[in-house]
């Protein structure tokens, strides 16, 4: 193993534990449900991004990278729908329920845009830490804006939330998940998203 595939096993023992940990403390807080569906899908796809890691061909690794859609497909809405719960706000007015639910739709028709060949991802390439895609049309003109909307949206909530807290708790609770999600979020998006939709 390398740098790189140790950093995507740690990646997924870490959000997989800590998801399972806020779940398990009270599963039927919606927040901790929506935080923990959040940290699954990291989990889903740094295990995923592992597995890509060992692939000896380049067929092989679009599979693998197909497989792990789940994991980033799902980042916006499941994000959203964690920043819903935890701040108590709707955030798409009286329609929220309904608006987080097309998200998911539209979370699960990239899934299914992503096994015909050319939409999402046009091939993958060998890169010095493993194989890596290049982006379709699809990852640029759809996935990439609706991932960076959701992530500004979604952070702009959180932080609006932790400055009108009142209780001196819940603004520490708001700055650490501000914190806790928006850099790894922010590292995951530029290193895998926004750098791979440039080329580089």
């Amino acid at each position: 193993m390398n740098v790189h595939t140790t950093h995507m096993l740690v990646g997924f023992i870490a959000n997989a534990l800590l998801g399972f940990f806020v779940f398990t403390r009270d599963e039927k807080n919606p927040a901790n449900r929506s935080y923990a569906a959040f940290t699954f899908a990291v989990a889903w796809w740094a295990v995923m991004k592992f597995v890509l890691a060992f692939s000896r061909n380049a067929e092989e690794a679009l599979f693998w990278y197909k497989l792990s859609g789940p994991g980033w497909l799902l980042l916006p809405v499941v994000y959203l729908h964690f920043v819903s719960a935890f701040t108590r706000r709707r955030l798409f007015g009286p329609y929220s329920a309904q608006a987080l639910w097309v998200l998911y739709g539209v979370s699960g028709g990239l899934f299914a845009a992503a096994w015909i060949d050319g939409l999402i991802v046009r091939e993958m390439v060998v890169s010095p830490w493993g194989y890596t895609h290049v982006p379709g049309p699809l990852y640029k003109t759809v996935f990439m804006p609706y991932l960076l909307a959701a992530f500004v949206y979604g952070l702009y909530h959180m932080i609006a939330f932790t400055a009108r807290a009142v209780s001196r708790e819940d603004r520490i609770r708001g700055g650490l998940l501000i914190a806790g999600i928006a850099i790894p979020l922010v590292g995951g998006t530029v290193t895998n998203m926004i750098l791979p939709s440039f080329d580089v």
